[in-house]
């Protein structure tokens, strides 16, 4: 990765509003290869950017529709995800994934850690277990979730 993927993402979120540099806090190269190490994967570049510089706190980028995506819920979720599942359910995660958000404990998004550059970005629900794509890469992902954070400032959530 050559060009940072992000840097347009950052000017963009001071600019509006969702993020100043101070409301960023990302993870530390130990926490990244603590996490690496516990699921057995290798981070996506693109992914490991993204806790790189927001992996602990993202200002405003999810707060508007109440998600979790910082790295302590990263590494909680996705080893809890099993033990949601019923157990008449034929869905496993893929054993290469990360969940990497969740909504009201029954909504994940989760990327698979089988590119070296970036992935995917994958949802499923509790209620049909049926996952779909949702972005082609993690920064589109982040890109997707500005936008919206912009929308609920305009709107007045804040």
């Amino acid at each position: 990765m050559t060009k940072d993927p992000f840097a347009s993402i950052l000017k963009r979120m001071q600019r509006s509003g969702v993020a100043e540099p101070s409301g960023l806090l990302g993870c530390t190269p130990a926490q990244i290869q603590r996490l690496e190490t516990r699921y057995g994967v290798t981070l996506p570049a693109t992914y490991r950017r993204f806790l790189e510089l927001m992996g602990r706190k993202s200002g405003r980028l999810v707060t508007h529709d109440h998600l979790d995506i910082q790295y302590d819920y990263v590494v909680k979720a996705t080893a809890g995800f099993p033990k949601l599942l019923d157990e008449s359910s034929s869905f496993t995660l893929p054993a290469d994934a990360l969940i990497i958000l969740g909504r009201d404990g029954d909504q994940f998004h989760y990327i698979r850690c089988d590119h070296p550059e970036d992935s995917a970005v994958w949802y499923v629900n509790l209620d049909d277990l049926k996952p779909r794509q949702v972005r082609k890469s993690v920064v589109g992902w982040v890109r997707s979730w500005c936008q919206e954070a912009e929308q609920a400032i305009a709107d007045g959530y804040y």
